[in-house]
């Protein structure tokens, strides 16, 4: 007989074991322990679920809570975490799965999916970033004219209201930071490094001021990559509202970036507030 039950801050001990034992290299616990804190305007006041059988832990499936502003106003966001189940009990691991899915208003997320997805997506879930863009380096006069910041201390006296708050929301996170400034206004963007055939990329994540990215896209570019020793910029095409740049690569999105909700589409979606920018995954 088992049972679901929230799982909290103070679960995390008896968790231990079994959180472990779903990685082949584990990370260290104080890791695995920030996703029991409550961050980013929790709504909710677990961290996820955990099945339960003869009073131990069997299963898991963490959550990343968050309020936070979107196009369509501040929603709640739900990101899928760790989802590890002992094999014996793999048959109740859907149990898991439906604690989240029978939320209501709240859009749920999961970045890191590869292996679940084909169950993920029998559940209504929907690629954020059917293709991306690769964007090469190239010196426009654009880049004259617009400065970039990396220190995310310098960043704070450039920015207000809701682009602020995601900026102090992920500044004590193990994730990559940084400004857009013009005269026309600043755009904070997060990001990360990955590789693609050998090359180190840089992958927009979120940007603040979707109007301002556009416009100053390819000056960008060119004056990351050059600061930077990267290769190219990738943008999902999410944020290229579909439309596909001229003089870049275009490539179908293979990673499993996915989403389910009753509010946004994919072109307001993004991948702030989740996993990636916790545990500062590439």
């Amino acid at each position: 007989m088992t049972e679901i039950r929230p799982a909290a801050l103070t679960d995390f001990d008896a968790l231990l074991p079994l959180l472990l034992g779903g990685f082949r290299s584990p990370p260290p616990p104080q890791l695995l322990q920030t996703l029991f804190q409550p961050r980013w305007d929790n709504p909710h006041k677990n961290a996820g679920w955990m099945l339960i059988a003869q009073g131990r832990p069997v299963g898991f499936l963490g959550t990343l809570f968050s309020r936070r502003p979107t196009p369509r106003g501040r929603q709640v966001f739900c990101n899928l975490s760790l989802w590890h189940v002992l094999p014996e009990y793999r048959s109740e691991s859907l149990l898991l799965l439906m604690q989240a899915l029978r939320m209501r208003d709240v859009t749920i997320t999961n970045f890191t999916g590869n292996k679940v997805t084909p169950i993920l997506r029998k559940f209504g879930f929907s690629q954020v970033d059917e293709r991306f863009t690769i964007l090469f380096p190239f010196p426009v006069p654009s880049s004259l004219k617009m400065e970039v910041l990396f220190d995310p201390r310098a960043m704070r006296p450039e920015l207000q209201g809701d682009a602020l708050r995601v900026l102090e929301d992920h500044l004590s996170l193990p994730c990559r930071h940084l400004l857009l400034k013009t005269s026309q206004g600043a755009c904070h963007i997060l990001y990360n490094i990955v590789r693609k055939k050998g090359l180190r990329v840089m992958q927009v994540l979120y940007r603040s001021d979707p109007v301002l990215f556009l416009q100053n896209l390819r000056g960008l570019c060119w004056k990351v990559c050059t600061t930077q020793n990267l290769a190219g910029m990738m943008i999902g095409d999410n944020f290229l509202a579909g439309k596909p740049l001229k003089a870049a690569l275009q490539v179908v999105q293979r990673e499993a970036h996915l989403f389910r909700s009753a509010v946004l589409n994919r072109f307001e979606m993004d991948m702030a507030y989740s996993e990636l920018q916790l545990f500062g995954l590439p």
